[in-house]
């Protein structure tokens, strides 16, 4: 199901976030899906403020408003509210699916800042004002 392997919804590259129910661990239901407009392979994904934070290997950080997810578990009412690319070299093409770029994200500062860390060009300190 991954966008490298070419499977499934992921089969376009397209970072793919699956939604599930888990509200009974011993059935979880996937309910839908989201992708984001990039190519890309997701990595991690943190979920704060109604706001899924999204580290996406080529793409870099996605941010997306996942507040809808009880009401709309098709994922259809997902939006990208941001986003930070910090591997342009791959944009002319619609992104690259390969592991380069954002090696993860941390949105857990009081003061708003998020860091991004990237592969090849260190750490990037980001705000999201949205």
């Amino acid at each position: 199901l991954d966008e490298q392997d070419k499977t499934g919804v992921a089969a376009n590259g397209r970072t793919t976030t699956y939604i599930f129910n888990i509200t009974s661990l011993a059935r979880p239901t996937n309910t839908g899906y989201y992708q984001s407009p990039a190519k890309s392979i997701d990595h991690n994904q943190y979920v704060l403020g109604g706001l899924s934070y999204q580290s996406n290997y080529n793409s870099g950080l996605r941010i997306v408003d996942v507040r809808s997810a009880e009401a709309d578990p098709t994922g259809k009412s997902f939006k990208q509210v941001g986003f930070f690319d910090c591997h342009p070299e791959d944009d002319s093409v619609g992104g690259i699916v390969e592991f380069s770029g954002s090696w993860s994200v941390y949105p857990y500062f009081r003061s708003g800042y998020i860091l991004l860390n990237s592969i090849e060009r260190g750490v990037f300190a980001l705000k999201y004002t949205g």
